[in-house]
């Protein structure tokens, strides 16, 4: 299970034009009355299905990754595992980098591919006390995906972070600044402009569950359930990649 979870993560960051492009991924929220609820990232890379496909039939080699994508995966990942076999690396990391790593105790991954009918979703759940634990998500994913494939995270710096806030009248959505120094900044947009072409086609859609009906949102191409109390949002990833915050919204209730 671990070598296909690492396949998979090098999938994602690594070859990103083959297995992002025309993919379609979607951050789900469903928060309760009290403040808690769960967060989701389905990531739906179907299209790697043909692409590895193809890659096999104009190859003579047999990957180790290839016969691992002729069999049905049907799983779940749990994150406390992997923090317990690498409880030893953790202890020699800085407190804050290890206080981002122990949060994910409790996250779990699932994973279903078939080759054979050209399905490969992921499926990254948290479940939180308060929307405010979700502040470095996005932080916390990288360091588990780099802490699986033994690696230094290189990937973690990014310009902005996500930030949610909820009330019993409001909730919000913003991208604020990561603080990051101007190499680092300079090395993120170079790495970026390389990779802008490999999104072609990708979407990012939103979903957040509310517990009271929706009266009014700055969001744009917003569109609700019937009973208001369902937001959805989607755009093209490219555009994302040119500018987070239009992702930027509040909603009032």
């Amino acid at each position: 299970m671990k070598k296909i979870f690492n396949i998979l993560v090098l999938s994602c960051l690594v070859i990103g034009g083959a297995v992002l492009s025309s993919c379609t991924f979607t951050e789900k929220i469903v928060i309760e009355a009290d403040g808690s609820g769960t967060y989701n990232m389905d990531m739906d890379m179907s299209k790697f299905m043909d692409f590895a496909s193809s890659m096999k039939e104009s190859s003579d080699d047999s990957s180790e990754s290839e016969k691992i994508f002729e069999e049905v995966v049907d799983s779940v990942i749990y994150f406390s595992e992997v923090l317990e076999e690498k409880k030893d690396s953790i202890a020699k990391l800085p407190l804050a980098e290890r206080l981002v790593l122990e949060s994910l105790k409790d996250a779990k991954m699932k994973m279903y591919i078939d080759e054979q009918n050209s399905k490969m979703l992921m499926n990254f759940i948290y479940d939180f006390n308060n929307v405010n634990d979700l502040k470095e998500i996005q932080k916390q994913v990288s360091k588990a995906y780099s802490l699986s494939n033994n690696k230094e995270n290189k990937s973690s710096s990014t310009p902005n972070n996500t930030s949610y806030a909820y009330t019993e009248k409001s909730f919000k959505r913003s991208v604020v600044a990561s603080g990051l120094s101007k190499k680092e900044k300079a090395d993120y947009d170079k790495s970026m402009e390389g990779m802008s072409m490999f999104f072609a086609g990708s979407t990012y859609n939103i979903e957040y569950h509310f517990p009271k009906k929706v009266k009014s949102t700055t969001a744009k191409n917003v569109t609700f359930s019937e009973d208001k109390k369902t937001l959805f949002i989607s755009y093209p990833f490219e555009e994302l990649l040119k500018d987070e915050s239009v992702l930027d919204f509040e909603v009032k209730f």
